[in-house]
């Protein structure tokens, strides 16, 4: 089946309906690549991983798992080449279901960017204000900016104005111990 045998149906509230209808020659094929993968998944007392007989496959693998398993394996490139065929914006991952086991029928619902129009946008007037920066606020901006990217070094001489100081200091009483600092809050 390819993108444009799809039904395509487009409703207001932004979804997209495709309802495809695979023929039984098309769902063979899947049907078998989809129970090669799961054969080989499958662990059977006694058989190494994918060599257990078909009949004994059968018995373990579940139709529904078998079911969207296929759907799963005719949906590769399907899916892309719907969405460009028939121009799906789509914003969200699509809800696929099967409506139908003979003949396989797959409904897809796409949800669409919706489309926004604002009413009135054309009388909505936005007064456009001239910015006006001051020397004092430039000089003020460039202040902070230095302040941020300031870095000091240790010299070796005595301080001077402008110098960062830090300063190591302990008191002591007429004993001779040590007073210890008082926190204030």
């Amino acid at each position: 089946m390819s993108a444009a045998d799809a039904k395509i149906e487009r409703q207001k509230n932004g979804r997209v309906v495709c309802t495809l209808t695979f023929q039984p020659e098309e769902v063979k094929p899947a049907e078998e690549q989809a129970f090669a993968v799961l054969a080989a998944e499958s662990k059977l007392p006694g058989f190494r991983p994918g060599k257990a007989p078909r009949e004994k496959l059968m018995e373990k693998i579940s139709a529904e798992a078998l079911l969207e398993r296929t759907v799963r394996t005719l949906m590769i490139g399907l899916m892309e080449s719907l969405i460009q065929e028939h121009k799906i914006q789509t914003i969200t991952s699509p809800r696929i279901a099967v409506t139908s086991r003979e003949p396989l029928s797959v409904e897809i619902v796409f949800v669409e960017r919706p489309v926004v129009t604002v009413k009135g946008a054309d009388k909505i007037k936005i007064e456009k204000k001239n910015t006006v920066v001051k020397d004092e606020d430039t000089e003020k901006m460039a202040r902070y900016i230095l302040e941020k990217h300031e870095t000091s070094h240790p010299v070796d001489r005595a301080s001077q104005a402008g110098d960062r100081v830090t300063i190591d200091f302990w008191g002591a009483d007429e004993k001779g111990t040590e007073i210890p600092p008082i926190r204030t809050q």
